[in-house]
């Protein structure tokens, strides 16, 4: 059986309904598919991990960081947000641990800190944060790979890992 779904809104049933019913017409099963699927992933991808890193690229003028400003598609879940208008606002972080926040935000890039209760999409960051594990999500715009790789540099110098790897364990 094969399902079609979002592999970033599949991380509770709300979000597995949702996207379900947006990819396909789900059949009598496919929620208890992907959840099993899901929770599997979890268990062996992130019982231990110290902090999650996501990596997504947006196209120009659509989703950004102005997407979680008041009365944008995504202000349901910002908890607090700093957006500095010398940034392309399509080039942001989105973060659940304050520390995070605060550190991004004094080297001057745009990012999100989620809120405590988001809006339930069935992301990792929603899953993370509900978890009590560190997430950060690094968003560019799609082919941008030296602010892709800037913003991955200076997340790593925050969390303390050695720049020349960034492959090291986060």
């Amino acid at each position: 059986t094969s399902v079609t779904i979002d592999p970033n809104r599949m991380f509770s049933r709300a979000g597995i309904e949702r996207d379900l019913k947006r990819f396909s017409i789900p059949r009598p099963g496919d929620p208890d598919l992907v959840e099993t699927f899901s929770r599997s992933y979890l268990k062996k991808y992130f019982s231990q991990a110290k902090t999650v890193v996501a990596l997504h690229n947006n196209t120009p003028g659509g989703f950004s960081i102005l997407s979680y400003k008041s009365g944008g598609s995504e202000s349901g879940s910002t908890g607090d947000l700093h957006i500095n208008s010398d940034h392309d606002p399509d080039n942001f972080f989105l973060v659940t641990a304050s520390t995070h926040f605060e550190a991004l935000k004094a080297q001057g890039y745009n990012v999100i800190l989620q809120s405590q209760s988001p809006v339930d999409d069935g992301s990792l960051s929603v899953y993370c944060g509900r978890a009590g594990i560190p997430y950060v999500n690094i968003e560019t715009v799609n082919g941008n790979m030296v602010m892709n790789v800037q913003m991955l540099r200076s997340l790593l110098q925050i969390l303390g890992q050695s720049v020349n790897d960034p492959t090291a364990s986060l």
